[in-house]
C-alpha cells in the first residue's frame, strides 16, 4: 500500500474525528459528574435542615461574631534610615563628559624631574552632515 494524498486525507479525517469524539465525551462526563456532586450536596443540606431546623441562638451569635470580627491592628515601630553619599571627582569636568586618557607609564627620568602633565582638551564636535541634494524635477513622462 502506498502513502498518497488520498491515504493522508483519510488518516487526517480519522484523527480529527477521534479527537472530536474524545473532547465531547470529556465535556459530557465532566458535566455529568458535576451534576451528580451538586445533587448529592443538595441532599446533604436538606438532611441537615431536616435534623436541625433552627440552630441554637448561641450558635447563631458565634457565627455572626466570627463573620464581623475586625482584624487586629498592631502598631509596629517605624524607622526611617537616610544615607547620604557625596561623590567627588578630581577634575572640573561635569559628570558624564567622558573623562580623559593619559599614558600608562612615563619614563623613569621624567618621573623624578617633571610634574604630571595636564590632560589635553577634548576633541571638538564633528561637523554636521551635509544637506541632501534636492529631488529632481518631474519629467514630462516621455
Amino acid at each position: 500500500m502506498s502513502y498518497d494524498r488520498r491515504t493522508r486525507d483519510r488518516f487526517r479525517l480519522v484523527v480529527t474525528g477521534v479527537t472530536g469524539a474524545v473532547g465531547v465525551t470529556a465535556v459530557t462526563l465532566t458535566g455529568l459528574l458535576m451534576g451528580l456532586a451538586s445533587r448529592d450536596y443538595a441532599e446533604q443540606q436538606a438532611d441537615q435542615q431536616a435534623t436541625n431546623p433552627t440552630p441554637a441562638p448561641q450558635a447563631k451569635a458565634k457565627a455572626k461574631a466570627r463573620q464581623h470580627r475586625a482584624p487586629k491592628l498592631i502598631q509596629r515601630p517605624h524607622v526611617t534610615r537616610v544615607t547620604v553619599r557625596y561623590v567627588t571627582e578630581g577634575s572640573s569636568n561635569p559628570v558624564g563628559s567622558g573623562g580623559s586618557v593619559t599614558s600608562s607609564a612615563p619614563s623613569q627620568s621624567s618621573q623624578s624631574s617633571q610634574p604630571a602633565q595636564a590632560a589635553p582638551e577634548p576633541a571638538p564636535d564633528p561637523a554636521p552632515a551635509p544637506e541632501p541634494e534636492p529631488a529632481p524635477a518631474p519629467s514630462s513622462g516621455s
